[in-house]
């Protein structure tokens, strides 16, 4: 039986289906409620604005009448909150999505247990799998493109920056992706599939410990620093901020300066001890250091933007199933 259910996992791989996807727009002057449960004698969780847009999760709830209308209670997706909506106040409409869920799940899942045999999808040299999250992004598109996951959200990716909805800009010098809290708070939910325990733990988890691991385990470990050193952390975004604003598209926001960011002397009273940085220092360190400075400069980014929280809980929900006990030991150190 276990046989059974892992080749079917690596090789139920479907076909793109363009699948309508159900959204609605609210037609309600003053907001539309959102309730925990169909029915308006439930609790209110939110509210939706008057034209804003939103996924339908459910078409298929009870019959009601509020007033003179009548309808049906929607299910529906705002900005990553989920809540009921009577459908006398929302005008629902299809748009095609090029993936449909089913064929979503089965991408994820063939990610996961082939992300070893995956190919570099970008021009330029692979470090995969010993580089940072672009590496990464580089081979995951194998099984899913930027746009076609823009599509299956159906939420923005990014809140402003140079990427557009098709594409993404690795390589702007004078602007950075924005991300969308409310799609952070999507990740662990569309990319973790697995239960600690299940039976595709079991398969994968050999996959995380290869392939994923190490990246992951230097994402925390650097977020834990930075979260102990804040004003550092506020100092370094300050300061890509200030460069950015000043247009220098000549030049690169410098993050070689992070290669020894892991030094356990590297930052002195709040600032970048000169005497290690760029120094390349070996103190027999467990860093990989060409990693450490772009997840240095990812944090910095996302203090920014405003998302390490999100992309925080995204990690921890990922270590919870992969990797509890390093979780556990370094989850103790952030302050």
């Amino acid at each position: 039986m276990k046989l059974f259910v892992f080749v079917y996992l690596i090789f139920n791989c479907f076909s793109v289906v363009w699948a309508k996807a159900y959204f609605a727009r609210s037609n309600a002057r003053n907001g539309l409620f959102m309730r925990q449960r169909p029915g308006t004698k439930y609790k209110k969780i939110g509210s939706i604005p008057f034209k804003a847009q939103v996924k339908v999760v459910d078409r298929f709830g009870p019959k009601d009448k509020i007033g003179s209308l009548k309808g049906y209670w929607l299910k529906v997706d705002y900005n990553g909150k989920v809540g009921w909506a009577f459908s006398g106040f929302l005008s629902v409409f299809q748009r095609k999505s090029a993936i449909s869920e089913r064929d979503f799940t089965s991408r994820v899942y063939t990610a996961w247990l082939k992300l070893g045999e995956s190919h570099n999808h970008c021009k330029e040299f692979d470090y995969f799998p010993d580089g940072g999250m672009r590496s990464f992004y580089c081979h995951l598109q194998e099984f899913l493109s930027y746009r076609e996951l823009q599509s299956y959200v159906g939420i923005p990716i990014f809140q402003k920056g140079p990427h557009s909805r098709g594409s993404l800009d690795l390589n702007s010098k004078s602007s950075f992706g924005h991300y969308n809290p409310a799609f952070v708070n999507k990740l662990a939910h569309l990319f973790i599939p697995s239960e600690k325990g299940s039976l595709y733990h079991k398969f994968t988890q050999p996959i995380y410990d290869k392939y994923v691991r190490p990246l992951a385990r230097t994402f925390l470990a650097v977020f834990v620093k930075l979260h102990k050193n804040r004003s550092f952390w506020k100092k370094e975004a300050d300061f890509y901020e200030e460069f950015l604003q000043e247009g220098k598209q000549t030049a690169s926001y410098d993050y070689e300066k992070f290669y020894d960011f892991m030094h356990p002397e590297y930052i002195k009273d709040g600032s970048i001890n000169t005497a290690v940085s760029n120094q390349y220092l070996s103190y027999n360190s467990p860093w990989e250091g060409n990693v450490v400075k772009t997840v240095v400069a990812f944090w910095v980014r996302r203090r920014l933007d405003r998302t390490y929280d999100e992309f925080y809980r995204g990690l921890v929900a990922l270590l919870k199933v992969y990797d509890k006990a390093f979780l556990y030991q370094y989850a103790s150190k952030k302050p």
